[in-house]
């Protein structure tokens, strides 16, 4: 009976130094990568630039005939509270364009002819559907597109009633 005892015992410890000596062949040690990313919230969005409208006025057909159209009208888009580090704030322009023209949005209401033009303060760059303006965020940590706004014919056709454009603006932050 001692003589089983030994043997199972013999057994057992051999058992152990197959484990021990090729355990790596069964066992295998992993790594896993954890991702995600950490970003800065927004800048705040003014209540004026969230609920804009920009009123152009009444104009004149023959006005907006002439060569360059109606008269500009200037308008802000006001942002603040920007996370120190953010740098710039960028504003994209989207809606849909004046057909065939990417640079005018198109008037939505009963006057034909005419759409509108979206240009920065000084009326020297033109933004039309999908063209983005930049700003930096300044010291206060607040941003400031200061643009204009005018109803033009490019045909120098247009004819009288009323004028609605729509024009959706998307901020991104670098």
């Amino acid at each position: 009976m001692q003589y089983v005892n030994k043997k199972q015992t013999i057994g057992n410890i051999i058992f152990l130094i197959y484990i021990i000596l090729f355990c790596n062949s069964f066992c295998a040690a992993t790594n896993i990568n954890i991702t995600g990313d950490i970003a800065s919230s927004p800048c705040t969005v003014s209540d004026e630039t969230r609920s804009l409208t920009v009123d152009l006025g009444k104009m004149s057909r023959e006005e907006i005939n002439r060569a360059g159209g109606g008269g500009w009208t200037p308008f802000k888009l006001t942002l603040s509270h920007c996370p120190v580090s953010m740098s710039n704030v960028i504003v994209t322009f989207s809606g849909d364009s004046e057909a065939g023209d990417n640079k005018h949005f198109r008037n939505d209401g009963d006057a034909s002819g005419v759409a509108l033009e979206i240009a920065d303060a000084t009326h020297n760059v033109v933004y039309g559907n999908a063209d983005s303006a930049t700003t930096a965020i300044d010291a206060s940590q607040n941003a400031q597109f200061s643009l204009s706004a005018r109803a033009i014919s490019p045909q120098k056709n247009a004819t009288a009633g009323s004028f609605n454009s729509v024009v959706l603006i998307t901020f991104n932050y670098e």
